[in-house]
């Protein structure tokens, strides 16, 4: 029973966590919208998370050097709900772009700790990894419901909740690097000084720009095409869902390919599923599109993100490495095309957008094959 119990705690830290993340991010473009905001706005208001990101990763990663990790991830955590729920009661736009931008900002810079957790937890990566994708996939649902037949601001007030079960369940369990020592003077030369982590967060913030517009714009995308909010919200549990497959047989293929052949395909899956948004007119067939392809891709690409780090820098700056990652390619160059994107969807449409994400993608192939990132044989069986 005890046993059980500890390995609940560890899956709810996930669960909690992304269903938090689904009542806040799931709907939020449509929530906007109904708000009386422009798409351009919208990737304003959403894009102010992104530069939030990047003063605060560093800030937070600092932090976890200094205090415990869990501790300081925690208080993070807990900061980000409040400032959550000042969002939810804001009406000037102004407060609405910065309270966003706070509170995506410290969201987000919990997921670096997460991902090194999944790998150094006392419990298998596919469970605590399945927790957090089942959580995602029921707060998708239940998002659609809440918002169409109870309240928008429901949402807000789950989030609040999902986070502080989170937030117990975190502290209670062990933290991330515990045992693991720094040579400080080599810090600079290992993450900053590395040249091939430099290139691979090139090849990450392509990946990053299709990953997080997509994700902005896609609720409005098939609203605009006459599906309900808890229309939208089955086809993304369902896709949610898709990570299961991919999470459990990680073990399979991820060690059985290299690191430059996984980032390829990374990108192929997004040019289909974006080309279908553009070239197929029937809400039917993208919804087959967004529940094969959207979660599953990106599911792929935190699993190889963790694999290429741990190809090209040594274990204990893989947690330094990741806050990096997240901080620059996923936040700096999306806040501008988080703009841009509304500003073609405002200007032209939004299989427009889908066209400039495919070229996009397209872009990624062909850095990806340039630089070759090196694939290093595995120090620790990471997807067991």
């Amino acid at each position: 029973m005890k046993k059980f119990l500890d390995h609940f705690k560890y899956i709810w830290v996930f669960a909690g966590y992304y269903l938090a993340m689904a009542m806040i991010i799931v709907l939020i473009s449509q929530y906007l919208k109904d708000k009386g905001l422009t798409a351009a706005q919208i990737g304003v208001v959403v894009g102010a998370a992104t530069v939030f990101s990047m003063a605060m990763q560093p800030l937070v990663g600092a932090a976890q050097e200094l205090i415990p990790s869990k501790i300081a991830t925690a208080a993070t955590l807990a900061i980000a709900g409040v400032t959550g729920m000042l969002f939810a009661y804001s009406d000037s736009y102004i407060m609405m772009v910065l309270l966003y931008g706070v509170t995506m900002g410290l969201f987000y810079s919990v997921e670096p700790y997460l991902d090194r957790l999944a790998v150094e937890a006392p419990h298998s990566y596919r469970s605590l990894r399945g927790g957090g994708t089942v959580g995602f996939a029921i707060g998708a649902q239940i998002c659609g419901l809440i918002y169409e037949h109870i309240s928008p601001m429901m949402l807000y007030w789950l989030y609040i909740f999902f986070s502080a079960t989170a937030i117990v369940c975190m502290v209670c369990s062990r933290g991330v690097g515990e045992g693991l020592k720094r040579e400080k003077k080599k810090y600079g030369k290992e993450v900053f000084g590395n040249a091939m982590l430099w290139k691979y967060m090139v090849i990450l913030a392509f990946f990053y720009v299709n990953c997080n517009l997509n994700i902005t714009f896609l609720p409005i995308f098939y609203t605009s095409h006459g599906v309900s909010e808890s229309g939208y919200g089955m086809i993304l549990l369902l896709a949610t869902l898709m990570e299961l497959p991919v999470i459990w047989s990680a073990k399979n293929f991820m060690e059985r390919f290299s690191n430059t052949t996984l980032i390829t395909f990374v990108f192929l899956l997004q040019m289909v599923q974006f080309g279908v948004y553009v070239l197929v007119p029937v809400t039917a067939v993208r919804a087959a599109a967004s529940v094969l392809l959207r979660s599953s891709t990106t599911m792929i690409m935190v699993m190889v993100n963790l694999k290429v780090l741990n190809s090209i820098v040594k274990p204990e700056y893989v947690l330094s490495a990741l806050t990096l990652c997240y901080a620059v390619p996923k936040n700096l160059i999306t806040v501008v095309m988080q703009y841009v994107g509304g500003r073609i969807i405002d200007a032209m449409s939004y299989e427009s957008m889908y066209l400039m994400l495919i070229c996009v993608a397209a872009a990624g192939v062909l850095c990806a094959r340039l630089f070759k990132i090196p694939t290093a044989k595995s120090r620790e069986a990471l997807f067991d």
